[in-house]
């Protein structure tokens, strides 16, 4: 089984496209629509240049383009879940990335 994620803001699009919404599918529309930050495709970009600057797993870059942390206190909140502690470069370089896409 392969799995894929997705970022919030790719949910939102995709339920945005059916056209038929079941009511739990309206509740997940509304919740996706209401926190996720970014379009589609900055997100999208956003999970690959992350990837790129961590070699963190999709999975974390995708969690942090959800959440969007704003410093590394944040940062480090999110990657204690999956036990990584990346050097403070790395951890840097995200954040000022995020901060550009604000």
């Amino acid at each position: 089984m392969n799995i894929k994620y997705i970022t919030s803001s790719e949910a939102r699009d995709l339920l945005q496209d059916l056209k038929e919404n079941s009511p739990e599918e309206a509740k997940e529309f509304e919740y996706v629509r209401q926190f996720s930050r970014l379009s589609k495709k900055d997100a999208v970009e956003a999970v690959k240049k992350i990837s790129e600057l961590s070699g963190f797993s999709d999975e974390v870059c995708v969690k942090i383009v959800d959440l969007m942390p704003s410093n590394i206190e944040q940062m480090l909140a999110i990657l204690n879940s999956y036990k990584l502690t990346p050097k403070d470069e790395v951890l840097s370089s995200i954040i000022d990335y995020l901060k550009e896409l604000q």
